[in-house]
């Protein structure tokens, strides 16, 4: 009982955790179809910023994506994952993302694809075809050919941190009774021992859930203090709903964003804690009661001997 009401207490004080959006570090937007002034390619990479920006992820600002391409030193971020895997790491976010548009009189093409800051390729490459109108602008189809991109390589729902695995530690092995030597037999007597009890079958259930609670407390425990020390780091560079102090600076927004990581965290480890508790606890319940020990043994009698039984038989 004391184990569902710590569970309770951790659950609410994760209800109360601000949403975390996944960070993304985009590839400055390619035009991929020839003979486009330079000024209607600015234009089009505007356009594919802002519409960015209404996709349910945190993009990295212009400035900090401009310093990393410096140290980059690449421009194949069209076709090798490892060139996004390099950006994403450089601009301090968890994931590189890669988008381009081609079109031609009749329609558009936009195709895009995302990798995590450890290789991982998680989303893409996906494609989307919009059909145009006769003289439509290219800005005008691609404003709804792209959100339908973004749909398709699912950003809102990429994971704000990467994912926590904890092992669980298996339950001891069960120690086997010890055998009993049994005693000299007398020549003239024949005098039969009775045989050792059957060894009594502990089952694995109850330290297991013992075990998987006791570790789920103490996961639930340290993502209660993450979350608790990053809302307290936070809540000294942002203002309500999550914004900026006015006169930030650069370390204060970069102390904002590692204190939403934090928070995002500490939410994940809290929760896996919270349901590592809950599967010890429904472990314990369902072990079974102690099992009933049953002996056995024989005595001699005239003409033989007789074999007793005391227990409660299965």
């Amino acid at each position: 009982m004391r184990g569902l009401v710590v569970g309770w207490c951790l659950l609410s004080v994760v209800a109360e955790a601000q949403p975390a959006v996944p960070t993304v570090a985009p590839y400055p937007f390619e035009v991929l179809t020839r003979g486009i002034e330079p000024a209607k390619v600015e234009e089009l990479q505007s356009v594919a910023s802002r519409l960015l920006s209404n996709a349910g992820v945190a993009a990295q600002p212009k400035g900090t994506i401009k310093s990393a391409l410096e140290r980059l030193k690449r421009q194949d971020c069209g076709t090798e994952d490892d060139c996004l895997r390099q950006l994403a790491t450089l601009s301090d976010a968890l994931y590189g993302l890669y988008f381009s548009v081609a079109a031609t009189p009749t329609a558009v093409t936009v195709a895009g694809r995302v990798v995590r800051d450890d290789g991982k390729r998680v989303a893409g490459p996906e494609q989307i075809v919009e059909e145009r109108k006769p003289k439509e602008p290219i800005e005008a189809a691609m404003k709804r050919a792209l959100p339908k991109l973004f749909t398709a390589l699912k950003l809102s729902q990429l994971p704000a941190v990467r994912e926590v695995v904890t092992p669980v530690k298996p339950p001891d092995p069960v120690k086997p009774p010890d055998l009993v030597k049994p005693p000299a037999v007398d020549a003239g007597v024949i005098d039969l021992p009775p045989p050792p009890p059957p060894p009594a079958e502990e089952s694995v259930l109850r330290p297991a859930g013992i075990v998987t609670a006791i570790a789920g407390g103490a996961l639930a425990v340290g993502g209660t203090v993450m979350f608790i020390v990053g809302r307290g780091q936070a809540g000294a560079v942002l203002l309500e709903g999550g914004v900026l102090k006015p006169g930030g600076t650069t370390e204060d927004a970069r102390t904002a964003r590692d204190a939403t990581s934090l928070q995002s965290a500490g939410v994940a480890v809290a929760g896996l804690g919270v349901a590592a508790i809950g599967a010890g606890l429904v472990m314990l319940m369902m072990a079974p009661a102690e099992p009933v020990k049953t002996s056995v043994f024989a005595a001699p009698m005239p003409g033989g001997a007789a074999v007793f039984v005391t227990g409660v038989l299965p």
